[in-house]
């Protein structure tokens, strides 16, 4: 396109002789006809791309370059395009001490990220080690050596002492150990042996890490729980880190009443004016019971205060300045068995006041809130139904109180329809009829004299009777009749003879004016019995 407007720019990193310090960039112009054949990669290096890619997306790892076994007097180790030595990289140079990221083939040798071999040994000497720093505490509990501390060696041999470099005893020293009983510091690039003696005095942190509990029962502080120290100094205090009492602390016991808090590599006192305040885990749990929820209740109770006051010792009136759990609220702890609970924090709560129950656990108060809202739906359907029934006796009372009013009304009402059906039955009655009327009282009168002398002689009741209707009719004398019944009675004279008068009026014999006379004077005059 008519030529390169500007000359074109490569950064490239030199390593090895004459090519300065590791990892320095260089920029400038480069002449591409003076550099066209390094440019060019050569087929083994092609050959090497799909090798390249497997090692991308496996899992890479940092490896040392380490010369204090072979104690060469190059620079470093020539990268390999393939894994042989002889098909070393004509550039490509790692130096002795530096790391170099790559992965472990598993024969021997590590294929780096730009596709290139390092050899894990050269001359039967390992000369790269996996780099995994640890931390690892310098102990002289069991050498109980009156030094001050170690001296750090040049290279991996005692009598190779560094003229200043050293660590004291119980602190901290971060590394990689080389398998061969050192330990190579990343700091210093210098070498500490692991043991002396046969006496172990590198100590890696994960052997020493465990599990402690911030216990504030037996100290009985008033604060919230402890700060944290910047070094093994009680004076030495943290701006802002602390851990609350009860909580957990993992860390690693330096040997002389520290613990070493290994989330922030700070410090806290194992022991507080002579009580121990962190304690293992499992020595602190074979001490405490299980903790447990419970509720703050006050249904019983009924106090008037907001809640319940926790207290310092096993003592109603050792009470706290300010901790204490809202009732209604959780709060966890062991029950002491004793009638008292001791909480998270190492303080405690009675659990019955005045008599009442005032700690309940979580199930415990759940069947209480359930029996109490049963209870009060049982007093609703109570007074419901007493409510119901108080109304069914008002109107039960009301009803007793006019029903005589309606019977006395409808009294009145019929009184009135008889005197009504009197009054047309006599508007009815003819002159005849009339005459009638007075007949009826007159048999009914002398139906009352033949009774009353039927009486002392004993005559039966249907003989009067049949007298007095017959003279009731004007057909016969009571005698007459009374002797027809009587014959009747005993079967001289046959029945069809005693009944001639009637069926002569059925057949005519008696006018129909005289049978109505006869009918209505019958209907309104009273029978006589015995």
């Amino acid at each position: 396109g008519g030529g390169w407007h500007a000359q074109p720019q490569l950064r490239v990193e030199v390593v090895g002789p004459g090519g300065g310090s590791p990892g320095v960039a260089e920029e400038g112009p480069l002449s591409l006809a003076a550099t066209s054949g390094a440019l060019q990669p050569s087929l083994k290096q092609a050959a090497l791309e799909g090798q390249l890619a497997q090692a991308k997306v496996a899992d890479e790892a940092e490896f040392i370059l380490d010369n204090s076994l072979l104690e060469a007097t190059t620079l470093g180790v020539r990268h390999c395009l393939s894994r042989s030595l002889d098909d070393a990289h004509e550039t490509l140079v790692t130096p002795w001490d530096c790391s170099v990221k790559g992965v472990d083939s598993g024969d021997g040798w590590m294929m780096c990220a730009d596709g290139c071999f390092l050899p894990f040994m050269l001359n039967g000497k390992t000369v790269l080690y996996r780099k995994v720093e640890l931390d690892y505490r310098l102990d002289n509990n069991m050498r109980k050596d009156d030094s001050n501390g170690m001296r750090h060696r040049l290279s991996r041999s005692l009598d190779d002492l560094h003229p200043t470099a050293h660590s004291f005893w119980r602190s901290w020293v971060r590394g990689v150990d080389l398998g061969d009983g050192w330990l190579r510091v990343s700091a210093s690039r210098t070498y500490l042996p692991m043991s002396v003696d046969g006496t172990l005095i590198l100590i890696p942190e994960a052997e020493l890490l465990h599990e402690y509990v911030l216990d504030n029962s037996k100290l009985k502080a008033t604060t919230k729980g402890m700060r944290h120290r910047v070094s093994m100094d009680v004076e030495n205090l943290h701006p802002t880190a602390h851990t609350r009492w009860g909580r957990r602390v993992i860390g690693a016991d330096m040997g002389d009443g520290w613990l070493r808090d290994t989330s922030n590599k700070l410090y806290l006192p194992m022991v507080v004016d002579g009580i121990c305040v962190l304690p293992r885990r499992e020595d602190w749990e074979a001490e405490h019971p299980p903790l447990f929820e419970y509720v703050a209740d006050n249904s019983e109770l009924q106090a008037g205060s907001k809640g319940l006051r926790h207290r310092l010792s096993q003592d109603m009136e050792d009470v706290h300045r300010t901790a204490h759990t809202k009732w209604g609220r959780i709060v966890k702890g062991a029950d002491l068995g004793d009638g008292w609970l001791k909480t998270a924090d190492g303080l405690f709560l009675p659990l019955v006041v005045n008599g009442a129950r005032v700690l309940l656990t979580v199930e415990e108060a759940a069947a209480r809130e359930a029996a109490r809202h049963e209870a009060e739906g049982a007093q609703q359907e109570e007074a419901v139904a007493k409510a119901e029934k108080e109304e069914e006796v008002e109107e039960a009372a009301a009803n007793d109180t006019a029903q005589p009013q309606v019977l006395m009304a409808e009294g009145d009402a019929q009184d009135d329809m008889t005197a009504q059906e009197d009054s047309k039955v006599t508007d009815k009655v003819t002159p005849a009829a009339a005459d009638a009327v007075h007949l009826d009282t007159a048999a009914g009168e002398a139906g009352a004299v033949v009774a009353e002398a039927a009486q002392p002689e004993n005559v039966a009741a249907e003989e009067v009777a049949t007298r007095t209707e017959t003279e009731m009719l004007g057909i016969a004398t009571a005698a007459e009749v009374a002797t027809g019944a009587e014959t009747q009675q005993r079967g001289i004279v046959p029945a069809e003879e005693v009944a001639t008068g009637t069926e002569a009026e059925q057949v005519g014999i008696v006018t129909a004016e005289e049978t109505e006379v006869f009918t209505e004077a019958a209907l309104l005059a009273p029978r006589v019995t015995a």
